[in-house]
């Protein structure tokens, strides 16, 4: 994968962190990949973004239709499980089931 990859975090800049188990496949304008970068930062977790390009010729884009066989984004991928969703609505539930109320007790 080539294209330029950015972590997002909830942490301080000084504090050390491991690679996030959250990816985030997205294009910078799609308005349905910001509300999942949306809702990941709402819940304060750390995950890295993915530029993919609109062409299917792009490397990154072929490597999310293998894993994920959905075209489209966003994306997700959580490494803790090496579950792939492909659907902003079924990311946004699966966010808030598994992380929403981590916190709650």
């Amino acid at each position: 994968m080539n294209n330029e990859n950015l972590i997002r975090s909830a942490r301080s800049a000084d504090t050390p962190s491991a690679e996030p188990a959250l990816t985030l496949y997205q294009y910078a304008t799609c308005p349905f990949c910001r509300m999942v970068s949306n809702r990941l930062e709402a819940l304060g977790l750390d995950y890295r973004t993915v530029e993919v390009s609109p062409s299917f010729a792009d490397p990154d884009r072929r490597y999310v239709i293998e894993r994920c066989g959905c075209g489209t984004v966003p994306v997700l991928h959580d490494s803790t499980n090496d579950v792939w969703l492909g659907e902003s609505g079924d990311i946004l539930r699966y966010l808030d089931g598994r992380f929403a109320l981590r916190d709650a007790s």
